[in-house]
């Protein structure tokens, strides 16, 4: 088995947001209608378990509430050599393939992200998510390609540069940052604020 290639990404100073990471980018992952009035952008790991709580309960919610007024944009954010690998297999799928694998491997966290070492590790993420039906060498095939996990980390490395993420979950809701794991009302606190702001300019005009 060829060696993960696994770079260690130092936090540096951010001087400006870049305005091309807070909208739709080719290749995102995104539910709702482009044309929202609301974009919301979150990063986060497979292996967060604050990822995984706002992934299973929060964010179903808030699309459910929300699809005609909000794009709801997912960015994956590796934060650990488990995360990572576990990244690397969801940038080898499609887009929907990458969900379904995505939540079995939030749902499973505790069986594989403590694993005692690499080889455990591996076994444990195919273990957890073979029932999605992918072969284990499609998976072997996944997890060994650097050249994909150079550009997942390339892409990392440039939204800590540009718009400081660096930690997960990361959120941005038009274009304002919020970090951490927050229950439903307080994102919908926040979209019901800007959609009735939005309202009294139009009735301005």
């Amino acid at each position: 088995m060829k060696k993960l290639l696994f770079i260690l990404i130092i936090p540096i100073c951010v001087r400006a947001l870049d305005e091309n990471l807070l909208g739709l980018l080719d290749g995102d992952d995104f539910f709702g209608s482009k044309s929202a009035p609301i974009i919301m952008i979150t990063y986060d790991s497979v292996s967060c378990p604050h990822c995984a709580q706002f992934n299973m309960e929060t964010i179903p919610s808030l699309k459910r509430k929300f699809a005609s007024d909000v794009l709801f944009i997912h960015r994956d954010f590796p934060m650990d050599k488990p995360s990572l690998y576990g990244t690397a297999l969801l940038e080898c799928v499609g887009v929907e393939q990458a969900r379904k694998l995505r939540m079995l491997l939030f749902q499973s966290q505790s069986k594989w992200v403590f694993s005692r070492n690499t080889t455990k590790l591996l076994d444990n993420i195919y273990n957890s998510i073979k029932i999605s039906g992918i072969s284990r060498e499609k998976y072997d095939k996944c997890i060994n390609d650097n050249d994909a996990i150079t550009e997942m980390i390339n892409r990392k490395e440039n939204a800590m540069k540009k718009i400081g993420v660096f930690a997960t979950p990361t959120h941005f809701i038009n274009g304002k940052k919020y970090e951490g794991a927050h229950p439903d009302e307080f994102f919908i606190e926040i979209f019901e604020k800007l959609l009735k702001n939005m309202q009294y300019k139009q009735s301005d005009l």
